[in-house]
């Protein structure tokens, strides 16, 4: 099953999009913001990252670059 983390702090959009994805069998975590980022990237395996580049707590560039460090 293809595992996805979607960062983005706008919740309603990023719950919309979860419900399209898990129709076709893929499983979704929403992180909104980013600092919990750090805790779900240690604790869950993911395939693909979904990012919003403009975060309320940090930039998106930010956390894309902890991203290829830790994956």
């Amino acid at each position: 099953m293809i595992q996805v983390l979607m960062i983005d702090d706008e919740l309603k959009k990023a719950a919309i999009l979860k419900r399209n994805l898990a129709v076709r069998g893929i499983q979704v975590m929403i992180v909104s913001s980013a600092s919990d980022v750090n805790t779900v990237i240690q604790e869950n395996p993911f395939n693909v990252a979904l990012l919003d580049i403009r975060l309320s707590d940090l930039h998106g560039l930010g956390i894309f670059e902890k991203l290829k460090r830790n994956n």
